[in-house]
């Protein structure tokens, strides 16, 4: 039997659909789920004489109105029934076996599978449309038409990334993020990148800074490429002697045996992997130097095997860093954004030469993390976390039970961060996620810690202020010549109470009333 799986080189997705030595009795058996299964690149799978059609597939759902993630296996649809059976007789006489009913065929499975658009969010689309003064998006005669929900939610996030002002019409920086063709969120991301980097002019480390906001959006767009799981014998090669496949002076005992141990031995040189790459403060930095040093590696497959990830997802981001890359100058060479958008610190290949400097160690500096972490928390602005209880391990057993829980912005149920994740032992008191997939139970990946201060600098619109305080008192900027309240803050349906925070006075009858009274 050989497994087709999604994250597999394609050369060894081909072997696994035409090359018939791999069985002794000279049949080919491929083995995969609806995903991994699908044809790669243009390959087609030749040789399949008998197809076993279960019925079911897994899929992943989203829900627009928490935002949360999961895999449910269901009922296919007549069509992929089909076409699964063409899989089996392209070359010559083939059978297809399904099992299930008549019945179940003609009066559970519905005829189509259901629309791409819905299960995904939808803010890029709204997005777009706002940019083409399409303003009443609901009336738009869609093909297939989102739920009525999927558009409000994507609405409330574009407000939250200030794409939209109150009333849902598109800001300058909307306009910006619109010229990218990507998730508005890695768009806000980068954007806020350029400008936090205009301010700081002649900083001889900009252009490193762009090269890794640029890696993080790419790390954020793609799965984790750590190995998680050790079942089969996709990683028996890794770094470990072989078992040998004798039948005759080997029990089943001791086999069984020496793979518990490999798979143990996996899960150690896994923990040491992640370990050597960690940043303690972002799952997306840790990932961005992961692909850094996959990039400047001499050999891109061995510094997989030695440190277990996968090679087909760090191709896949090494891709897209490139052209993301790309994107950004190419929009501010052809002038379709503002000056305001636009990056200020050289050419792409100054970028390209500042990220591929080698480094024993994470490159970053620490106010370099912390911008990163701003512009992420910008493009996440809506999925931030709070620390309902630290993290207290007595014993390796009590993990679970003693696991750091957060209570998420939008989502009523308590949320967790992922063990493998690498801020998981610090479990900071404010943090964003870029997904939340519920499994066993709710997960956030792609965590990145916050500080207070910047949500209401990022995710204002999700902040509420109380009335200026008189204590302490305003103070007047002479650089900005404005006069200046403290206000109480609170973020999201929680009202998380934020530090005290200042903000100019826009009305001139107090702010003449207050120069007089404090000066």
């Amino acid at each position: 039997m050989v497994v087709l799986g999604s994250k597999l080189k394609k050369i060894d997705a081909k072997n696994g659909v035409a090359v018939k030595e791999h069985s002794r009795c000279g049949v080919t058996v491929a083995a995969g789920t609806n995903v991994e299964a699908r044809v790669q690149e243009g390959e087609r799978p030749y040789g399949i004489t008998y197809v076993v059609d279960t019925g079911r597939e897994k899929v992943k759902n989203y829900n627009h109105s928490n935002g949360m993630e999961t895999y449910e296996v269901q009922w296919i649809s007549k069509a992929p029934a089909a076409q699964r059976a063409g899989r089996a007789g392209r070359t010559g006489p083939g059978h297809c076996y399904c099992l299930y009913s008549s019945a179940v065929f003609n009066n559970i499975l519905p005829d189509f599978s259901v629309a791409e658009i819905s299960k995904v969010p939808v803010e890029g689309v709204i997005l777009l449309m706002k940019s083409m003064d399409i303003d009443k998006v609901a009336n738009f005669p869609f093909p297939s038409a989102p739920d009525a929900i999927a558009l409000v939610e994507a609405e409330r996030c574009l407000k939250a990334l200030e794409a939209l002002n109150s009333q849902g019409k598109l800001t300058p920086l909307g306009k910006a993020m619109a010229h990218y063709p990507m998730s508005p969120r890695h768009s806000r991301m980068l954007l806020t990148v350029i400008q936090i980097m205009r301010k700081a002019r002649g900083y001889a480390r900009a252009n490193l800074v762009l090269g890794y906001a640029v890696a993080a959006a790419a790390a954020l767009s793609l799965p984790n490429p750590f190995v998680m799981q050790f079942e089969g014998n996709h990683y028996s090669n890794v770094g470990l002697d072989q078992v040998e496949k004798t039948h005759t002076t080997v029990t089943d005992v001791i086999v069984d045996k020496q793979q518990k141990l490999k798979k143990k031995k996996l899960k150690e040189m896994a923990k040491v992997s992640r370990a050597k790459f960690s940043n303690l403060s972002s799952d997306a930095l840790t990932v961005a130097y992961v692909l850094q040093c996959f990039e400047l590696s001499g050999s891109p497959v061995e510094f997989c095997n030695e440190n277990l990830m996968h090679l087909k997802t760090l191709e896949e981001m090494s891709k897209l860093r490139k052209q993301l890359l790309q994107l950004v100058f190419n929009q501010s060479t052809i002038g379709a954004l503002n000056e305001e958008f636009s990056w200020p610190h050289g050419t792409m290949k100054d970028t390209e030469h500042a990220w591929r400097v080698s480094s024993d160690k994470h490159p970053l500096l620490l106010n370099e993390e912390e911008l990163l972490g701003q512009a992420i928390c910008a493009g996440w602005a809506d999925r931030v976390a709070k620390c309902t209880r630290a993290i207290s391990v007595s014993s390796e057993g009590d993990r679970k039970a003693k696991a750091a829980r957060y209570q998420a912005c939008m989502v009523k149920e308590t949320v967790f961060l992922h063990r493998w994740s690498s801020v998981s032992n610090s479990a900071p008191e404010f943090l964003v996620y870029s997904e939340l997939l519920h499994t066993k139970r709710p997960y956030m990946l792609g965590v990145t810690t916050v500080k207070p201060d910047w949500l209401v600098k990022y995710a204002a619109p999700l902040c509420s202020f109380s009335a200026p305080l008189l204590d302490p008192k305003p103070y007047y900027e002479p650089l900005a010549d404005q006069v200046f309240c403290w206000v109480i803050s609170t973020f999201g349906p929680h009202l998380w109470h934020l530090p005290l925070h200042s903000v100019p006075i826009s009305d001139n009858v107090q702010r003449v009333c207050f120069r007089l009274c404090f000066a």
